[in-house]
């Protein structure tokens, strides 16, 4: 038979019990599993009043999740973690949007020919950084707009629809000449994000060299970059936000202090080194992914020859040359008419003295 639920014998066995759960959510909570102790709380909750202050269980419920959230933002699930903790937890922590970069990632493609460059910007936005962006290429489509433009220079900035959770931007630039693109990159901000653009803008002046004579056409061009100022602004945003993140970690001493505010307030930075430190990876990745896909294109005899590169943002500066040799064909095909034209003309002469 059960014990009285007032007698001093079940009261007794309710302590051990309380004392157990203390025990074991103490044990959870040095190994970090926040699971289990958010799981040992509601065992708590349910113990007879009195033997667990309601104020306790609840602050310690509050810790625990945001414990829980802050596990989830390590791993990068930001939307488990929201959901858990609330908008509000984790959003008063976030990095502040202007320093988290424009786009997550960033594609370029050049090509020259003879007639001119076209330079094809694709950038992949994230999901909340959408509604920025969306603002940021809007505002230079008009800076663009207003450009006095060369004859035959052209650009053009078009959202296209989400893909794999991402929003891509592109931007499509016809260069007829150097002034062209000098033109779009004083247009641009001065700010990181657009740094790769500013800079391959500075930089397009293919060289074209054309020695062709009347039988046989050699033409040569070449280009060279040199993105290392866009790597070291990147990485110096990346190391900013490092850097702040380790100033929020040293704030999380407070995590084992009796008193909740302190730990509340501990936890809070340690929600923002995460966050910090995410956006600093942000750089990082983009840093490392962006690169630049330059292809040449010289008539060759009766074709057409073709040399495509990649370029990292860190990789060193060096010449990237087309150099083709043959057969001319608008010469050739002079020297055939002017020999018909000849035969002509002899045959003529022939005749008449015939």
């Amino acid at each position: 038979a059960g014990l009285p639920a007032d007698s001093a014998r079940a009261q007794e066995l309710q302590q051990w019990r309380a004392d157990g759960l203390r025990q074991l959510t103490a044990e959870a909570r040095r190994r970090g599993d926040w699971t289990a102790v958010a799981a040992l709380l509601d065992q708590m909750a349910m113990l007879p009043s009195g033997l667990v202050a309601p104020e306790t269980l609840a602050e310690e419920r509050q810790m625990a999740t945001v414990q829980q959230a802050l596990q989830l933002l390590q791993q990068g699930n930001r939307e488990a973690a929201t959901t858990l903790a609330g908008p509000d937890v984790v959003a008063a922590a976030l990095a502040p949007q202007t320093s988290l970069p424009l786009a997550a990632a960033w594609q370029v493609t050049v090509t020259i020919v003879p007639e001119r460059t076209t330079a094809v910007f694709a950038a992949d936005v994230l999901p909340e950084g959408v509604e920025r962006a969306r603002v940021a290429f809007g505002d230079q489509r008009a800076r663009w707009a207003g450009a006095t433009l060369p004859e035959g220079a052209d650009v053009r900035v078009d959202e296209q629809p989400p893909a794999d959770g991402l929003t891509r931007w592109r931007v499509t630039m016809t260069l007829p000449n150097r002034d062209a693109a000098l033109v779009l990159a004083q247009s641009l901000p001065p700010s990181p994000d657009w740094a790769l653009m500013r800079t391959l803008l500075q930089q397009i002046a293919p060289n074209w060299v054309d020695r062709s004579g009347v039988l046989r056409r050699s033409m040569r061009v070449s280009q060279q970059y040199d993105f290392g100022v866009v790597a070291q602004q990147w990485q110096e945003q990346a190391d900013l936000l490092e850097q702040q993140a380790a100033q929020f970690d040293a704030q999380r001493a407070g995590a084992g202090a009796a008193d909740v505010a302190t730990v509340e307030a501990a936890l809070q930075a340690a929600v923002q080194a995460v966050n910090y430190r995410n956006a600093a990876q942000l750089w990082q990745n983009l840093l490392e992914s962006a690169a630049v896909v330059t292809q040449m294109e010289a008539p060759d005899g009766f074709g057409v020859a073709r040399r495509t590169w990649l370029t990292t943002l860190t990789a060193p500066s060096q010449p990237q040359t087309l150099q083709v040799s043959g057969p001319n064909p608008v010469g050739i095909l002079f020297l055939l008419i002017a020999g018909v034209v000849v035969l002509f003309l002899v045959s003529g002469l022939l005749w008449r003295l015939l």
